[in-house]
């Protein structure tokens, strides 16, 4: 892996938790009514993170970032 495939990996990964993390919040909150749509687009990005989250070298971020 490269620096850049882990920063874009991690990009991606970040704006994908981001979503889910809105989501969540939403569904907490009362905010947005949710049905097995929501439930399953929630189950789909949960597992996209996940692809991401695998696809970041940390080794390759630490000799670029501190």
């Amino acid at each position: 892996m490269s620096v850049k495939s882990s920063e874009e990996s991690y990009k991606l990964a970040k704006a994908i938790f981001q979503d889910i993390s809105d989501d969540f919040y939403n569904i907490e909150n009362n905010r947005d009514s949710y049905d097995d749509y929501t439930i399953d687009e929630i189950l789909s990005n949960i597992k996209k993170l996940n692809r991401y989250v695998n696809k970041i070298s940390i080794s390759e971020l630490r000799s670029v970032y501190e």
